[in-house]
């Protein structure tokens, strides 16, 4: 006696298990669809919410307007990794649409491979020249961090980083890294300030 799909109606195969194979291919249609459909409504929010952090104030001084404390913030980033570091990957996902729109940074220190430190390098074979410790990236990893702080800011239901400071050490030995730590207090404004 041949088995019917409960959900069409049609003969089901010996392999078909709860549905025919017809179902089954309609319903992965249909979940490609509605995975489709879910991931432009997930791009389309995501672009809003790089709108709204492109606007959050970051300053290393307070506001002068009243506003209410949300919470501390900090964010840490280092070029130390073998294959990949914490900083590899930030730069990654800054340099994507759409959170390439968040760095905004000047014209940046116009070092380059061949602006002398590879040969200072060469003379200095315990690596303790600063040039070594990856500094044409320290510049980037600062904005980049700015960038970060704005979203994690925006998580927060803030609409400003008040008070940021930084600190940052060159490790000088073996390879040579940076590390970067970007701190403050995420606010929201409370006098018709709002984004």
């Amino acid at each position: 006696m041949a088995t019917m799909c409960p959900k069409c109606g049609n003969k089901m195969s010996f392999f078909d298990v709860a549905v025919c194979s017809e179902c089954i291919a309609k319903d992965d249609q249909q979940e490609k669809i509605r995975a489709k459909e879910e991931g432009e409504q997930r791009k389309v929010l995501l672009e809003q919410q790089i709108q709204i952090a492109k606007k959050i104030l970051v300053t290393t001084a307070d506001l002068q307007e009243p506003y209410e404390v949300i919470a501390p913030i900090v964010y840490n980033t280092t070029n130390r990794g073998l294959l990949s570091s914490n900083y590899s990957n930030l730069e990654a996902k800054y340099c994507q649409e759409p959170f390439d729109q968040l760095v905004v940074a000047p014209e940046l220190s116009p070092q380059k491979s061949g602006d002398g430190t590879l040969l200072i390098s060469l003379f200095d074979p315990s690596f303790t020249f600063e040039g070594s410790v990856g500094q044409r990236h320290f510049d980037k990893a600062y904005y980049l961090c700015v960038a970060e702080l704005k979203l994690r800011a925006l998580q927060l239901g803030g609409d400003a980083i008040v008070g940021m400071r930084m600190d940052f050490d060159l490790d000088t030995t073996n390879w040579g890294a940076f590390y970067l730590q970007m701190y403050g207090t995420v606010v929201r404004r409370t006098a018709g300030s709002a984004l």
